[in-house]
């Protein structure tokens, strides 16, 4: 049986460098980093309310996790807020395939979703969680109000963190 802590990322600087710089547009100034799950999807906490909230970095999208901390705890425990959020299935099918995180990991999509990539085993790999995790945000970023089927022909990356190789294959 798998333990909780082998659905989240092993990172040990969630709050270094503010992580949430590249999703302050989605997530406003009121949010700190609480734990990133090992698909690379992060869950924060609002200061000022003292919620939890899911920020979806393969869909670019946030959503309330439960109104408090304690709260959230218990929406853990039930199975499916656990599959949607730690997404088990395909972590447990990329470990199969040899694809084990290292310290400062996470998974990540070769080939983002939201640029016409799928949600399957062949499109993920393992990278630095603060890559994934930055790149994705300026993604959304620079695509939410694009109309579905856009033909995307550029993205700009800042490369505070550079981003891996593979990326530069999609331009």
């Amino acid at each position: 049986m798998n333990s909780f802590e082998s659905f989240v990322a092993p990172v040990n600087d969630l709050g270094d460098r503010d992580p949430l710089s590249d999703w302050r547009w989605l997530v406003g100034e009121d949010a700190e980093p609480v734990l990133l799950t090992a698909m690379g999807d992060m869950f924060v906490r609002r200061v000022s309310t003292g919620a939890i909230l899911f920020v979806d970095a393969l869909e670019g999208s946030i959503s309330e996790a439960a109104d408090s901390y304690d709260a959230w705890k218990v929406r853990l425990t039930e199975p499916e807020k656990f599959e949607r959020w730690f997404l088990p299935a395909l972590v447990l099918l990329l470990r199969e395939r040899g694809l084990v995180l290292a310290d400062g990991q996470c998974y990540s999509p070769i080939h983002p979703l939201v640029l016409g990539g799928e949600l399957v085993a062949e499109n993920i790999e393992t990278t630095s969680w603060r890559v994934h995790f930055c790149i994705a945000g300026q993604i959304h970023r620079q695509t939410k109000n694009l109309p579905p089927g856009t033909k995307i022909s550029k993205i700009i990356i800042d490369d505070e963190e550079p981003p891996p190789k593979r990326w530069w294959k999609l331009w």
